[in-house]
């Protein structure tokens, strides 16, 4: 499990994936696994080894992602074992070439780099509205909410207001003062709620042994 801007992600590890019966035991039940992994997730990380490089299994699965799953729900690349600062991005780099966008560098051994996939796989699954109703509200409602709080803070005008309402506001006309900070505090102590019981799944697939 994962918490991320105030979202609880549910990790399901697919335990690998291959479209060839004879490259895996059991390689049709883990396939079968995976698929159904997918459709109840709301997004999709495909995991790629950064030490061993791009491999024909896994274009396999990025041809797979890229044609059936990604105009559904967001696809992030994770590219393991780019621990280190002087050759992970270059590691990562080399997976430009799957056509699934950014390759994230991570270590899931020291977990590095796991801030900015997760940044990605949020604003994917808002983009695309692959989760339950209302995943991500909090994070816009304190965007708002700060916005609102620093036009105050400069005496310009909130949104939907314009010069005059900022002038008659001086004097107790309009929008109360105290009602901008009260959406502000509400907006914080949202992420104290308690999570909601409904899992955001993502599913995690690579090809066997990958990690």
């Amino acid at each position: 499990t994962a918490e991320f801007l105030g979202e609880t992600f549910q990790l399901v590890d697919t335990g690998g994936l291959v479209f060839d019966d004879n490259d895996a035991i059991f390689a049709k039940e883990i396939r079968e696994q995976a698929m159904l992994a997918i459709e109840e997730s709301s997004g999709v990380i495909l995991v790629v080894d950064g030490q061993a490089g791009p491999t024909a299994m896994d274009e396999q699965l990025a041809v797979f992602l890229r044609k059936e799953v990604l105009k559904k729900m967001p696809v992030v690349l994770a590219v393991n074992k780019c621990e280190s600062d002087k050759s992970g991005s270059y590691m990562a780099s080399q997976f430009w070439g799957l056509g699934l966008g950014e390759p994230f560098a991570v270590s899931a051994l020291h977990g590095v780099g796991t801030a900015d996939l997760l940044e990605s796989m949020f604003e994917g699954i808002v983009e695309k509205g692959s989760a339950i109703k209302g995943f991500g509200t909090k994070v816009k409602e304190l965007e708002a909410a700060q916005q609102a709080l620093v036009a105050l803070d400069k005496g310009i005008p909130l949104e939907g207001e314009d010069e005059t309402d900022v002038f008659l506001r001086q004097y107790g006309i309009g929008r109360d003062n105290e009602d901008v900070i009260q959406r502000y505090e509400e907006a914080m102590s949202a992420f104290d709620d308690v999570p909601s019981m409904e899992e955001i799944n993502i599913a995690i697939v690579g090809r066997p042994n990958v990690g």
